[in-house]
């Protein structure tokens, strides 16, 4: 497998950048409620049963973010970052033949703001539909300061064989499989399979 996201790809958007993501999400996608239909049906199914046991419990789990364009995470992940190693992780991606990822970089454009992941596009299982993002709806508006259901949204996920990143502060994510995609697919095959499903 391919050594380019040199970061651990794992950890991707924490909690206290979640907020702001939140912002940016609703913003682009004008308050449109996001749908479980989008995702990997049996991580769907998944997901719909723990959202269904978290209400029953008084914690109301909103999705706000599952399928996540390459581009969005090229933004994601040029947060923080100088123009310079920007640059270099695009070279380094089309020189090893990973010309989508590359690109998806590159037309996400400069970005400003705190560091929000190490996942690259292609790098974040939210781009195979195998990955949400919930906030906790409290008293009819996001909660973020009070971490009481996002515990109980792990609790429940990992009860029903999901993975919860909330122990490393991801407190709204949640996705089917552990592991990083790199140690799972090469780098060509993620390049691919991101250019099938995304490229128009």
């Amino acid at each position: 497998m391919s050594e380019i996201p040199e970061e651990n790809e794992l950890l991707d958007v924490p909690f206290g950048v979640a907020r702001e993501i939140f912002e940016e999400v609703q913003t682009l996608k004008s308050a449109q409620r996001f749908s479980l239909s989008e995702l990997d049906p049996e991580f769907a199914d998944k997901l719909e049963v723990v959202l269904t046991e978290c209400q029953k419990q008084g914690y109301n789990m909103v999705p706000y973010d599952g399928i996540r364009h390459p581009v969005t995470q090229g933004g994601y992940w040029r947060r923080s970052r100088s123009s310079a190693v920007v640059q270099k992780k695009i070279s380094d991606l089309q020189a090893a033949g990973a010309g989508y990822l590359a690109s998806a970089i590159d037309d996400a454009g400069p970005k400003n703001g705190k560091w929000a992941t190490n996942a690259i596009p292609g790098y974040s299982w939210h781009q195979w539909g195998e990955a949400v993002d919930c906030y906790w709806e409290k008293n009819g508006t996001a909660e973020w300061n009070d971490l009481e259901g996002y515990r109980v949204y792990a609790a429940i996920a990992e009860e029903n064989g999901l993975i919860s990143l909330g122990s490393i502060g991801d407190w709204v994510h949640v996705q089917k499989r552990s592991g990083s995609i790199g140690s799972i697919y090469s780098l060509s095959e993620i390049n691919a399979e991101m250019e099938k499903r995304f490229a128009t």
